[in-house]
Formats: structure tokens, sequence, C-alpha cells
């Protein structure tokens, strides 16, 4: 796992780069793994599937119907 933004933190605390130089490296890498990691707990993968990481293909993740499940709402909305 690349951790150019953990890097640029540690670099900034010592000095080496600036607020500016933080900030781009936040913008452009700050979240490249979250999405990877979300499904983690622990060590494991979580059972259950929030999402399908459809960003090669389509650009974004597409929620599935367990992600509506944990407010009690599906995917169609509300339940009545």
């Amino acid at each position: 796992m690349q951790t150019y933004f953990l890097d640029g933190c540690r670099q900034f605390n010592q000095g080496t780069i600036d607020e500016t130089k933080l900030a781009t490296l936040a913008s452009s890498k700050g979240f490249a793994n979250v999405i990877d990691a979300f499904r983690v707990v622990g060590q494991a993968d979580t059972p259950q599937r929030f999402f399908i990481d459809e960003r090669r293909a389509h650009r974004g993740i597409r929620i599935t119907d367990e992600f509506g499940a944990l407010t009690g709402q599906g995917c169609a909305g509300p339940a009545s």
C-alpha cells in the first residue's frame, strides 16, 4: 500500500513541505485507499458487501441492498 499522503503529513510536521503542498497531496492521495479499506474490519473482510467497486469500469461504486439494511431502508426508499 502506498503511503504518499502519510509521508506528506510527516514531511509537513518536519517542516520540509508547506501547507499548500500538503493540501495538494490530501486532495490527490488522501483518500486513495478508503474504498479498499472500508470493508475490512480488523484483518478480515466483512461478510456483508455494502457496495460493489466499479471504479475501473464505471468510475464509481454501486450501493447494494445491504447498505439500505443499515438504516432500515432498501434501495427503493423508506419502508412504509
